[in-house]
């Protein structure tokens, strides 16, 4: 009896035993679950940062690229610009502000266009500096991340910053020049248009066809000396251009009426009877004129008397 007795006891002691050794290995197995998912969990942050990295880089990479291709065709536009106020200065100094060129229009034209462009230029310049500080800004952002490294990225950025600031010298040089070129056209324009005006007036002459009393009334002439016809003679007043016909000096022939019994010339042209002829064609009679220069260098007013 105590002999079983003792065995059952050894019995219940060993399966004690047995349990909590499989305790304790449930306890370390459960342990080393949660290290696992901890260090899974840590990895798998560590690769959304990558990722997030990755991803930033990518973004930044883009615009920066971009940036960088805007601000050289900017520069090959500017370049464009300055040829055309070149080739513009060239056509003003051969005195061709009123030329036209084909598919450009007039020199006014072709610089309110530049002007226009330069304008838009600089505008486009200030939003390449703001976008310059922007990018400058988030690459420090991304420069946090140990990960990256923008050290080549930061000096393309500080020498893309310079470009730009020459560029602005430049639009500011071009804008000066195309709004002195205009200056110029705008004088030359003025000038020409005196010269025109100069020369319209050069070429004018007048002449006045009428009987004695009508050029009398018109105060065209006036009667000094004598009585009737004796000691008789015709003066020429200052002569106002409103009571005359409007001609020019290449004129070389005037209508001098129909039905005429009289006509002769009062003006100064009378003592170059080699340099006119009136002619009559039917009922009408016409002054006509072999020389026109010889004739109105003489007087560019031409008096004509008639009698009806």
């Amino acid at each position: 009896m105590t002999r079983s007795f003792c065995l059952i006891l050894c019995a219940a002691g060993l399966l004690a035993a047995g349990c909590a050794k499989s305790d304790a290995g449930a306890r370390l197995a459960d342990a080393h679950a949660l290290a696992l998912e901890a260090r899974l969990d840590s990895i798998a942050t560590q690769n959304a940062q990558l990722e997030e990295e990755a991803r930033l880089n990518h973004a930044f990479l883009k615009e920066y690229t971009t940036l960088i291709n805007r601000t050289l065709a900017h520069l090959d536009v500017i370049t464009e610009r300055e040829g055309m106020l070149r080739r513009i200065r060239l056509d003003i100094e051969a005195g061709e502000a009123g030329s036209w060129r084909e598919g450009q229009g007039t020199i006014q034209e072709r610089l309110n266009d530049n002007l226009v462009a330069i304008e838009r230029y600089i505008e486009e310049s200030e939003r390449q500096r703001e976008e310059l500080r922007r990018q400058h800004a988030e690459l420090q952002r991304i420069a946090r991340v140990p990960s990256v490294d923008n050290s080549g990225l930061t000096r393309t950025i500080e020498r893309l910053n310079l470009l730009v600031e020459e560029q602005e010298k430049t639009i500011l040089s071009l804008r000066e020049e195309a709004r002195r070129l205009q200056g110029r056209v705008a004088e030359l324009k003025e000038a020409n248009t005196e010269l025109v005006e100069e020369n319209t007036e050069l070429r004018q002459a007048f002449y006045v066809v009428g009987t004695r009393e009508e050029l009398l009334q018109r105060g065209i002439i006036d009667r000094r000396g004598g009585f009737l016809s004796i000691g008789r003679r015709t003066h020429i007043d200052e002569l106002d251009p409103r009571h005359f016909q409007a001609a020019t000096v290449e004129t070389r022939e005037v209508f001098v009426g129909e039905h005429l019994k009289r006509y002769q010339i009062l003006s100064h042209h009378r003592n170059s009877a080699s340099l006119y002829a009136f002619e009559r064609r039917g009922a009408a009679v016409y002054l006509a004129i072999h020389d026109a220069e010889a004739f109105w260098k003489i007087s560019r007013y031409l008096v004509v008397e008639v009698k009806r």
